[in-house]
């Protein structure tokens, strides 16, 4: 099951990002909002939930939090946001699959002619896989979600192209 996806059952999953993940991106960036988030687990006042539907809304005027749902045609549309965002002048930082050989990697990314982060983007590379918590889990139980595969930071910088 992948944050923000169905799972085997049909249910919907949104899984909270761990906390000194968010702790630590939020002392660095300061965040003031939580774009795909749920009432169960936004990590910031200002927050979009699924009904909101973060990818219609302004981010220009925030710093940008978002852990996206990690489908390949959610996650697409969630960086391609966040990068027309940039260029309206919002800090996005997003957490997702280091899935670099997509073409959502290498369209809004990296410039692979020059082997190097697209200007005003950085990428992070996670040195373990997060685990992710179930916000319902009233238990506080460690157990959660990992993905199967490594995860990545990525900061898309403001750039103001307007």
């Amino acid at each position: 099951m992948k944050p923000g996806s169905r799972n085997n059952s049909g249910a919907f999953q949104e899984y909270r990002t761990p906390g000194y993940l968010f702790d630590g991106l939020n002392f660095e960036f300061g965040f003031t909002l939580d774009a795909a988030a749920s009432d169960d687990n936004a990590l910031c006042p200002k927050y979009f939930t699924r009904n909101q539907d973060g990818l219609l809304q302004d981010w220009s005027k925030d710093r940008v939090f978002v852990n996206p749902p990690y489908s390949r045609w959610q996650l697409f549309r969630w960086v391609e946001k966040a990068d027309a965002e940039a260029g309206l002048g919002a800090l996005v930082v997003m957490l997702v699959p280091a899935s670099v050989e997509t073409v959502w990697f290498h369209q809004h990314c990296w410039d692979a002619a020059v082997s190097r982060p697209y200007p005003g983007v950085e990428v992070r590379f996670l040195k373990e896989r997060p685990r992710f918590v179930d916000p319902r889990n009233k238990a506080k139980s460690p157990k959660g979600w990992r993905p199967l595969q490594a995860c990545m930071v990525l900061v898309f910088h403001p750039r103001n192209d307007t």
